[in-house]
C-alpha cells in the first residue's frame, strides 16, 4: 500500500480557494439578499421635489450640480439662464442622477442632461413624480394614478383618482385628495385605501412628521400620528411652500411671509378639532409628542430684533405659486419672472 504524504503548502491553497469561492457566494447572496428587502419604491435619488413643489406643478428641480426650473419659454439650469436646454412650456420637473425628467405637450419625457436628447416615455400624462425606479402619473382621460418602472414598459393602474393632481408618495403609502376633501393613503398597488386625516382640506402636502393644509383661506398643520381630527391653525394663506420641515413660506393678504415652527408663537394657544372652531382659531405651535425641543426664543443680537413666528419678505406682493429646493424660497411673479431669497430675505435675484 503506497504511503500518502501530507503536503501542507497544497491543503493551504486548497483552503484558501473554498473560503475564496465562500466568500463569492456570499456576497452574490447578500447583494441579492438587498434587491429583495428594499422595496424599490423606497429606493430615492437625492435630491428630488419637495411635495409642495408638487402640489404647484412642479416648476422647480435640483441636484447635486445644479437648480432646474420651468419657464413659458422652456427649462433653464439657474446658473446659466440664458441657456434654454428645452424649448416650450414644460412641468413636473424632477432630477434623478444626470437625468432631467419632466412633461412636455402631455408626454413624461426624460433627458439626460450631457447629451440633451429629450425622449418621450409615456404619453397622455398630466402629473409625474418621480421616485427612484419608478415614475408615478395622472392619466390625462381618466385622471387616475399610475406607476411603471422606468426602466420597463409595464404599467399598473392604482384605481385612485385624486382631486386636482394632489397627491404624493412616501415610502411604501400612497396619500391623496378625494372629491370630498379628505385625505386618504393606500398602499403603493393601491389596496388598503382608507382615511388618512378626518378634516375636509383645499390642498395638501406631508413634509417629514407633519401635514400641512389649506382650508378656506388658512394654512394648518397635523402632526402625524396625533389624533386624527386634531391640527393647529397657523396662519391665513392663498398658497404656501416648506423651505425645511419646520420653516414655510405663505402667501396672504399681507403679502409673502414666512412661517418659523422653532420660534415659540407669542399668541394665545388654541387646538382646532372641528371646521366650526376653525374659522375663530389663533396661530400657535403644532401639536408635537415628546416636548418642546426646538421651540426656543432666538433673538438677535447684532440688531437686538427677536425673530418673531411669521415674519414678513414681501409686504403687499403677490405671487402665482412658490418653489423651494431646501435652501432658496423661490416664488413665481405675474410677469413671468422668477424671484430667489434666503429664508432671512436676504441674497435676493430675478430669473426671467
Amino acid at each position: 500500500m503506497e504511503k500518502q504524504i501530507f503536503d501542507p503548502v497544497n491543503k493551504g491553497v486548497r483552503k484558501l480557494a473554498v473560503l475564496f469561492v465562500i466568500a463569492i457566494v456570499l456576497v452574490f447572496a447578500l447583494s441579492l439578499g438587498a434587491i429583495w428587502l428594499v422595496p424599490f419604491d423606497n429606493v430615492e435619488s437625492y435630491p428630488l421635489n419637495t411635495n409642495t413643489n408638487m402640489a404647484y406643478g412642479a416648476t422647480l428641480a435640483r441636484n447635486e450640480t445644479g437648480v432646474y426650473s420651468a419657464f413659458d419659454h422652456g427649462i433653464v439650469e439657474l446658473s446659466s439662464p440664458d441657456k434654454i436646454l428645452v424649448e416650450g412650456k414644460c412641468s413636473y420637473l424632477s432630477v434623478s442622477g444626470d437625468t432631467l425628467y419632466f412633461i412636455k405637450d402631455g408626454a413624461f419625457t426624460s433627458m439626460n442632461l450631457f447629451s440633451k436628447q429629450p425622449e418621450a416615455i409615456i404619453k397622455d400624462v398630466s402629473s409625474a413624480l418621480v421616485l427612484g425606479r419608478w415614475v408615478y402619473f395622472t392619466n390625462i382621460n381618466d385622471g387616475l394614478i399610475y406607476k411603471r418602472r422606468l426602466d420597463s414598459e409595464d404599467i399598473t393602474c392604482l384605481n385612485i383618482k385624486p382631486e386636482n393632481n394632489n397627491y404624493t408618495v412616501m415610502g411604501t403609502n400612497v396619500y391623496f385628495l378625494d372629491s370630498d376633501g379628505i385625505v386618504k393613503t393606500s398602499r403603493t398597488d393601491g389596496t388598503n385605501i382608507k382615511p388618512f386625516f378626518g378634516l375636509p382640506v383645499d390642498k395638501f402636502s406631508i413634509e417629514g412628521k407633519f401635514l400641512l393644509y389649506i382650508r378656506e383661506g388658512n394654512l394648518y398643520i397635523h402632526a402625524i400620528g396625533a389624533k386624527m381630527d386634531d391640527c393647529e391653525l397657523l396662519c391665513e394663506a392663498v398658497s404656501y411652500g416648506v423651505v425645511t420641515e419646520t420653516v414655510y413660506v405663505v402667501e396672504n393678504s399681507y403679502g409673502i411671509q414666512t412661517v418659523d415652527l422653532n420660534v415659540p408663537d407669542k399668541t394665545v394657544s388654541s387646538s382646532v378639532s372641528s371646521p366650526d372652531s376653525a374659522a375663530s382659531a389663533v396661530s400657535s405651535k403644532p401639536v408635537v409628542s415628546g416636548g418642546s425641543d426646538g421651540y426656543e426664543v432666538d433673538e438677535d443680537a447684532e440688531n437686538g430684533h427677536e425673530r418673531q413666528r411669521i415674519e414678513t419678505l414681501r409686504a403687499g406682493e403677490k405671487c402665482e405659486y412658490f418653489q423651494t429646493d431646501g435652501s432658496f424660497i423661490y416664488w413665481r411673479r405675474a410677469d413671468g419672472s422668477l424671484c430667489r431669497v434666503m429664508p432671512d430675505n436676504t441674497e435676493e435675484k430675478i430669473f426671467k
